[in-house]
């Protein structure tokens, strides 16, 4: 046996014994039915506002919500509604990915004073530790989501080993937009050591007090995933499917088109020269899904997002670029994900890096989007109706 070979089949060896070392000091997997401390609150949630901010004008306002720091990155950053003319964004910042020293911060913006409070930690490797009451080793992607009753929930990777593989979800729950949050809770989603699951991109509220999560999975195989969750009762059940058995695909975007049909997209995290973003659609929300197809977009294997629009067109935030992450552009489907153009680029400078972005509308109607900038702080983009339909008239002639 090759030297490389020998080293690779020993790291196996290590992590599988790893997980079982792990596995052994977890609960038994509790499939469906997961205990939480989740309250509902029916009063919270807020409509949209009758006179939302810059309604006639045009907008499309860029500033940062972090400041720079010294030998820190800032990176993977996820924004949401939080009710009250306010947006709520999370990311994390460390000496680097998968640092020590890692920890995910909090910021709330408001749409009408047009600021970012100043952010705070909401978590470190330490107080994960201790509130999981299990050994947390590093912390990783934070995703932040708001359900139909307006609890605001934060997700977020918490490794019990080095990379990427090595990592549970684990979860915070928040009742008044941010202010206090709930211990952090595991998710419990594989009997398999409950390991090498990760979050990115945000889920969809459905009927029935249910919000599908979008999940996927590192550990050999890279595959995406989906996760059904039910908070009707103080104790929230969710069980967890493949959406395909197809790997090298993760991070899974989801548009919820019309009643009982999903369409995903995903990340291709496959070794093609020419890697291209991926989609699938299911018509029984969620249970099965059709073959996976290529998108017309380009995929550097890096993360982006996509929304749909009230008159049912798509819009996404993308790496137009084959090789890299140095072009962040908005692009624009009027078919359901089968063409695209580009709206706008954002940045575009070579040999830098802009990524992992999150895009949502706001509950006063406003569309918001945060993305690593430079890997040294997270940027904030906003604008309305009004920009969009301006730029709509100047598209771009290029065709994806």
């Amino acid at each position: 046996m090759e030297y490389k070979s020998m080293i690779r089949f020993l790291g196996s060896i290590f992590v599988i014994i790893f997980y079982l070392m792990a596995y052994s000091m977890e609960p038994a997997f509790q499939g469906k039915k997961a205990k939480a401390s989740v309250s509902a609150i029916n009063d919270n949630v807020v409509s949209y506002d009758k006179n939302p901010p810059h309604e006639m004008t045009p907008l499309f306002q860029e500033n940062f919500i972090n400041k720079e720091a010294e030998g820190k990155i800032s990176h993977v950053s996820s924004i949401a509604p939080i009710g009250k003319g306010k947006m709520g964004a999370v990311w994390y910042s460390g000496e680097r990915e998968l640092a020590f020293d890692v920890a995910i911060y909090f910021s709330s913006y408001d749409e009408y004073a047009g600021t970012w409070d100043e952010p705070r930690k909401l978590i470190d490797k330490e107080t994960s530790s201790k509130e999981l009451n299990r050994f947390v080793r590093k912390l990783g992607n934070p995703l932040l989501f708001r359900d139909q009753k307006g609890n605001l929930w934060l997700f977020y990777a918490a490794l019990i080993a080095n990379g990427w593989s090595g990592s549970t979800i684990a979860y915070k729950v928040s009742h008044d937009g941010g202010q206090t949050w709930s211990v952090s809770r595991k998710m419990l989603l594989s009997p398999f050591f409950n390991l090498s699951n990760n979050v990115k991109n945000k889920g969809i509220n459905l009927p029935n007090d249910t919000f599908l999560l979008p999940v996927y999975h590192e550990f050999i195989n890279k595959y995406p995933q989906l996760v059904s969750v039910n908070t009707s009762d103080e104790d929230i059940k969710y069980d967890i499917r493949k959406i395909t058995a197809e790997r090298d695909m993760i991070q899974p975007s989801l548009i919820l088109e019309k009643e009982d049909c999903i369409s995903s997209f995903f990340r291709n995290s496959g070794k093609a020269s020419n890697r291209f973003i991926l989609s699938a659609k299911s018509m029984d929300m969620g249970i099965s899904w059709d073959k996976t197809t290529k998108t017309p977009l380009p995929n550097p294997d890096s993360g982006f997002d996509v929304i749909k629009l009230e008159n049912g067109n798509y819009v996404a935030v993308i790496n137009n670029s084959f090789t890299d992450r140095h072009d962040l552009s908005l692009v624009i489907s009027y078919d359901k994900g089968s063409s695209w153009k580009v709206l706008r680029v954002l940045e575009n400078y070579p040999a830098r890096e802009y990524s992992y972005p999150s895009i949502i509308q706001s509950l006063n109607g406003l569309y918001h989007i945060t993305y690593t900038y430079e890997k040294k702080q997270v940027k904030h983009i906003v604008f309305n109706d009004t920009w969009l339909h301006n730029i709509e008239k100047g598209l771009d002639e290029r065709v994806l």
